[in-house]
């Protein structure tokens, strides 16, 4: 019998919740929150007497996501949404199901027999061993056939956002409008493609579509994306480059995406008025190192750890950012060999470095 809780400010979707809880034999409810401040406070001091969460994501005040990161431990998880583009959150937050509402009960009793199955507490025989390894592997599979689903779905909406700029084009005042959105949709395909070749061709050696190219104009072409941005909170971003254009060999595209991630951070984080420095400098390891500091809080010592796990982003989130998220940046970063790292976090700001190979000449 597992004992749960449903945290969703939606009365309706809650009381659905519950008759679904109450009527299914394995399960027993202990408690259903309206108010997701409550339901944290409850947890902190029966968190032994919990063994699943049906948490719903969008909530106004604390969202599923937040909600999670303020907690040491959790019980399995059970995210619901109305928006089933949170379903990559879901696996990132190792969320054992995802169930889109309006929830049926033949979906719900699903989603309760793998959190049976995957309940840790059970006395787990050779048998049911095999069964947990099976489900993971399934879980990893939906992973996979979810980020691919939502990558194809963002071409029809760009290929809208191609059709209005088009539109816009044909009138004067509004060109240059018009050329930023076809750039920045342009931009994002190019990810979405190379996401989908990268997942789709699980065996693809990343290095063999690596290219040696300058890095200095490709921090720049980041900086004037990002300009605006910057401008709107009256940071100024000050950028050195080195003397010598020395080439680097990474991916172009991904490597873009991964600065502007830090650099979209760092103007997030740093107060108005507030400076943020982009040095290249040459290493005698043949690497080029970036160092991006930005003028911000700092990162609480005890989040350094996991900083680019995605639940431990709270000084640095990502959720309202432009960029592709710390997480996947890091992993892209290994892919290409580029060491991505915090150099020091204090009370005057935050440095990320990047430690980019340079190209054989």
């Amino acid at each position: 019998m597992l004992r749960c809780i449903i945290v969703d400010d939606c009365p309706v979707a809650s009381t659905n919740l519950r008759y679904l809880c109450n009527k299914n034999p394995s399960l027993t409810l202990v408690e259903s929150f309206l108010n997701p401040d409550v339901a944290l406070a409850f947890l902190t001091d029966h968190l032994d007497q919990v063994d699943l969460l049906f948490l719903d994501i969008e909530m106004p005040e604390m969202n599923g996501l937040q909600f999670l990161d303020r907690m040491l431990t959790t019980p399995m998880v059970i995210f619901t949404t109305t928006n089933p583009m949170h379903a990559y959150d879901a696996f990132e937050y190792k969320a054992i199901d995802f169930l889109k509402k309006p929830i049926s009960k033949a979906r719900f009793e699903q989603a309760v027999e793998k959190a049976i199955l995957l309940n840790p507490k059970n006395e787990l025989g050779e048998n049911r061993t095999n069964m947990v390894i099976a489900s993971i592997r399934k879980l990893n599979e939906e992973k996979r056939s979810m980020i691919s689903i939502l990558a194809h779905d963002l071409r029809n909406p760009l290929f809208s956002l191609q059709m209005k700029a088009a539109n816009l084009k044909l009138h004067q005042s509004l060109n240059k409008m018009a050329t930023d959105i076809e750039i920045a949709v342009h931009r994002i395909q190019q990810l979405t493609n190379l996401i989908l070749k990268l997942e789709e061709d699980e065996s693809m050696d990343l290095h063999k579509i690596m290219v040696p190219f300058a890095l200095a104009p490709l921090i720049n072409n980041v900086l004037k994306h990002l300009q605006l941005i910057a401008n709107s909170k009256k940071v100024r971003i000050n950028f050195k480059e080195l003397a010598n254009n020395a080439s680097i060999l990474a991916e172009p595209t991904l490597l873009e995406h991964i600065f502007e991630n830090i650099l979209s951070n760092a103007i997030k984080f740093s107060p108005e008025y507030g400076i943020i420095d982009v040095i290249i400098s040459d290493n005698l390891d043949h690497t080029l190192m970036v160092r991006i500091k930005d003028s911000g809080p700092g990162i609480a010592s005890q989040k350094m750890a996991g900083l680019f796990e995605k639940k431990k982003l709270n000084i640095h989130s990502l959720e309202q950012g432009i960029g592709i998220g710390l997480s996947l940046s890091k992993k892209f970063a290994d892919l290409m060999h580029i060491e991505m790292g915090v150099e020091n976090s204090t009370m005057q700001g935050t440095t990320v470095y990047l430690k980019i190979p340079k190209c054989n000449s």
